[in-house]
């Protein structure tokens, strides 16, 4: 391995830093053409990158492979062993994943990328040296399958057509149950919600008409509020304030507001559909008398909600990409049409505020809980007690 690329989430600078160097700052600095806002590097990223650095490089030396970062080992082949021969054996608990989006491909063995490539370490193809936790579950008696959503996932295992996934997902759990009984099972479930687009059938999004129209300052106080009852959040907690680029609901003109209201009904649609078709799946472990004895992890997402659709959102996300602009009267005469197959949209920023409360920041904002926290349910009613 040559170099280590990083991307530093905070700052939105790419930093190509020699394996095992030292020179970080320096290496930050020699990549200025891939970090336009000119951030410098504070004592405690740069350790961080250092310490990154030196680990996959003695990661890489140990396996004697030559490798790059999206595919550096996690552990020598010695460990992963090691790792493998002291895991517990199955009895008979079974275990699910579901994730409102997706959840980081190493769960599965994939080296992450947005895209499979030709390139190496960007095939989607993971190396041998890589022990994901399906592979070790697999090698160790369980029945494993992945549905959904995997960011770089090789072109050839990709497909616009086929069956609703949630049909799959049950077919294969009563398959495997009816053949081997006694063979417990691990389930990757990524719907691909709530990330844009958001699509949904009609009748859901005809559920939601109006449920949004007291706009996105009113839903951050009723959302917090809700978090408090349920002791989400402590009784003191106070909403933080919202950026300065959101405007204010009640500033806004009746055609935005007409707009941002129909944006947020069909996101919310799209949301309770994707909660309704893990109800399936989870209906059918209970049917086969699964549910009691399977640890379920529901995650809801993996960042906050996406600012991305900018302070008017989008009815094609294409053109944030190349950041042509979307005039309200360019929308609104697409506004039946949101969450449909004509449309790629996305929901103004706003929403995404609402969406984080209590918080101020967004998704790609790692320095605010706003964009790093999501909800999670776990699930097990056989080895845990409600707490």
């Amino acid at each position: 391995m040559n170099s280590l690329y990083c991307f530093c989430q905070l700052s939105g600078a790419h930093i190509c830093v020699p394996a095992g160097g030292d020179d970080i700052a320096g290496a930050a600095k020699a990549s200025a053409a891939f970090n336009p806002c000119g951030y410098a590097l504070d004592a405690d990223v740069v350790a961080c990158l250092r310490y990154i650095s030196s680990t996959v490089a003695a990661c890489t030396a140990a396996d004697g492979e030559e490798t790059d970062a999206a595919s550096a080992p996690v552990t020598s082949a010695a460990q992963r062993s090691l790792v493998m021969s002291e895991m517990p054996r199955p009895r008979t608990l079974s275990a699910m994943v579901f994730c409102r989006i997706w959840i980081w491909p190493a769960l599965l063995g994939r080296p992450y990328n947005r895209t499979a490539t030709a390139f190496t370490g960007a095939t989607g193809v993971r190396p041998d040296s890589v022990a994901p936790l399906a592979e070790m579950l697999r090698l160790n008696g369980y029945a494993t399958a992945a549905f959904g959503k995997s960011h770089g996932t090789p072109p050839w295992e990709l497909s616009n057509s086929g069956p609703d996934m949630t049909d799959q997902s049950i077919q294969w759990v009563q398959s495997e149950k009816s053949l081997t009984p006694d063979k417990p099972f691990f389930i990757y479930f990524a719907p691909g919600a709530t990330h844009a687009p958001y699509h949904a059938p009609k009748e859901w999004i005809a559920k939601y008409k109006g449920k949004f129209d007291q706009g996105w300052d009113k839903l951050r106080s009723e959302t917090l509020a809700r978090q408090k009852a349920l002791g989400v959040v402590p009784a003191a907690t106070q909403l933080a304030p919202k950026p300065d680029a959101i405007k204010d609901w009640d500033g806004l003109s009746a055609d935005e507001m007409r707009l941002f209201a129909r944006q947020m009904e069909v996101f919310a649609a799209f949301g309770e559909y994707a909660d309704a078709e893990i109800g399936r799946l989870i209906a059918t472990l209970k049917d086969l008398g699964q549910l009691d004895n399977t640890l379920i992890f529901y995650v809801i997402g993996d960042n906050g909600a996406s600012a991305e659709g900018g302070t008017n959102g989008l009815f094609n996300e294409m053109t944030y990409f190349n950041n042509v602009e979307e005039p309200i009267t360019q929308q609104l005469a697409h506004i039946d049409d949101l969450g449909g197959p004509l449309g790629y949209n996305h929901y103004a920023a706003g929403w995404a505020v609402a969406g984080d409360t209590p918080f101020t920041w967004t998704k790609q904002v790692a320095g605010s809980y706003g964009g790093t926290r999501n909800g999670m349910v776990v699930y097990w009613p056989k080895g845990a007690n409600e707490r």
